[in-house]
């Protein structure tokens, strides 16, 4: 039975190659078109069913203390982070984040924005990590 359908299979295809070709070209597109309608949902929250006990859990917790979403900027530089052009760019693109509306202030986190906490003679010291864009090798060494 097998080899009855594969010899036919074969006859068919050697008897109309532009049929077959033309058959194969249609369906390519036709499930080439289905990725148009793709949606990738990449938040891991939702791989997880909406009533599982464990993310019924965590959205009560979100809600009780009042966490929102995050979203973290990573910034990388072949050359350092730890240079003046590049503390210069994180400094300003703090700033154009400072300027987007909805953005809550006070839980924007980056060197120009978060305070260093250190205890010295017994009384803590609390000052931005950095309040300046440092310009000399010791000043970057200092950071």
């Amino acid at each position: 039975m097998k080899k009855l359908f594969l010899s036919r299979l074969t006859t068919l295809a050697l008897d109309r190659p532009k049929t077959i070709i033309s058959t194969v070209i249609i369906i390519t597109v036709l499930f080439g078109l289905q990725f148009l309608r793709i949606k990738i949902d990449t938040d891991p929250e939702n791989m997880l069913e909406s009533n599982q006990a464990d993310r019924v859990f965590y959205n009560q917790v979100k809600q009780d203390f009042g966490i929102r979403d995050l979203i973290v900027v990573g910034i990388s530089d072949k050359k350092g982070v730890f240079s003046s052009e590049s503390l210069n760019r994180i400094a300003e693109a703090t700033d154009d984040i400072l300027e987007i509306p909805g953005v809550i202030i006070e839980d924007v986190i980056s060197l120009t924005t978060t305070d260093n906490v250190l205890s010295e003679n017994g009384v803590l010291n609390v000052r931005p990590v950095m309040s300046e864009i440092p310009q000399t090798k010791e000043d970057l060494l200092k950071l």
